[in-house]
């Protein structure tokens, strides 16, 4: 996501009801669709004051993605670092003017030619972007049978077993529970963790082997983890790349609502894009 740097107004959270021409009661409800994105983004994120972005919430605190955007079928918002450029939040704010709702998740597949030439303006770089669906889980989801499949919930004991397959999750293993893998043999070929955590939700990760791939095993255990997931009394969240099918097709598979569409802004460092 996207480093602002350049002086201009402390942002935050940019939430805007996109039809101004709608009664005052309208334009204030949130949907489950809005909850799911609002609880999304102080998962993804450490976020400050005036809720902007401070870093990424994952172990070793990255630095913020600069913007992220979420847009579901009746909000187009927002998040920036503080001090944003003003050239950029021009951009932006210039791009939401021109949406009202209902918003068609399959068109906002990427971020407008505007914003990011406003970003390479001002950073002196083209940015990179991720962009893709993002899904809550039904309340009646279940894991699907699965035959002959030995689906397990890990816990510390389990860390020599993924060490193999699954190197980055052996060595961070108790900061990504709730942990389910599926197993061959005691080597672990599939599995779901918790690639964000807060006291309230976790963001699935999800990861196959390329040899298991296709067996179901990626929607086994992905069911499995949500299950443990709303057992500890937290949200599981899902979300992905517009261009990884794979990943799509587990959320089918699972019947999971996608609520938004999200895109990522960052700068890259430059010293490696001399």
């Amino acid at each position: 996501m996207l480093l602002l740097t350049s002086a201009g107004a402390s942002r935050g959270e940019h939430d805007a009801h996109l039809s101004h021409h709608q009664p005052r009661s309208v334009l204030t409800v949130r949907t489950l669709d809005d909850e799911a994105a609002l609880l999304q983004a102080s998962t993804l994120f450490i976020l400050g004051p005036g809720h902007t972005l401070e870093a990424v919430n994952d172990i070793s605190r990255p630095a913020a993605l600069r913007c992220f955007i979420s847009v579901t079928p009746t909000h187009l918002r927002y998040w920036t670092t503080a001090q944003p450029a003003a050239e950029i939040v021009r951009a932006l704010e210039a791009w939401r003017s021109q949406h009202r709702p209902p918003l068609d998740l399959d068109t906002f597949t990427e971020p407008p030619a505007d914003v990011l030439a406003a970003v390479t303006k001002v950073h002196g770089i083209r940015p990179h972007v991720y962009c893709g669906p993002a899904y809550r889980f039904p309340a009646d989801s279940q894991a699907p049978p699965l035959e002959h499949a030995d689906i397990r919930l890990c816990s510390p004991a389990d860390e020599g077993r993924f060490r193999a397959s699954f190197p980055g999750i052996a060595a961070t293993l108790t900061a990504r529970e709730p942990v389910v893998a599926a197993f061959e043999k005691e080597r672990a070929v599939a599995i779901c963790f918790a690639s964000r955590i807060t006291p309230q939700a976790c963001e699935a990760g999800v990861e196959t082997l390329p040899d298991h791939r296709g067996r179901g095993l990626a929607t086994a255990v992905t069911a499995r983890w949500a299950e443990h997931v709303r057992a500890s009394g937290r949200t599981p969240l899902y979300s992905t790349s517009w261009d990884n099918t794979s990943s799509q097709a587990v959320a089918g598979r699972l019947g999971l609502i996608r609520y938004a569409a999200t895109m990522s802004i960052y700068v890259p460092d430059r010293a490696t894009h001399t």
